[in-house]
């Protein structure tokens, strides 16, 4: 949700700095269904593993976090509403 209300509140922005009328709740409409569309056609999904080093951070002690729950006998899942290549593509690129 914070992505979306910075997103909204820089377009208001430009369209005041630019001193061109505008209508917030048509903004509004658009910029939910350009993210709803992004997401659901998978464009960002596709677009983020096409470059990994651009949009995630590796974090070397997130794999020894992981290693260490399961030396303790820890039983993980992962809990998404990304699709599995999406999640199995970042985790590879995170994990590596």
């Amino acid at each position: 949700m914070k992505l979306k209300a910075c997103l909204l509140a820089d377009i208001v922005q430009y369209f005041v700095d630019a001193k061109l009328e505008f209508d917030a709740s048509y903004i509004y409409e658009d910029v939910i269904r350009a993210i709803d569309h992004v997401h659901r056609s998978g464009l960002v999904h596709r677009g983020i593993l096409s470059d990994p080093h651009k949009y995630l951070m590796k974090n070397g002690k997130i794999l020894c976090f992981l290693k260490m729950l399961k030396e303790k006998g820890k039983k993980l899942f992962l809990l998404t509403n990304s699709p599995y290549y999406f999640v199995d593509g970042g985790m590879r690129f995170m994990l590596e």
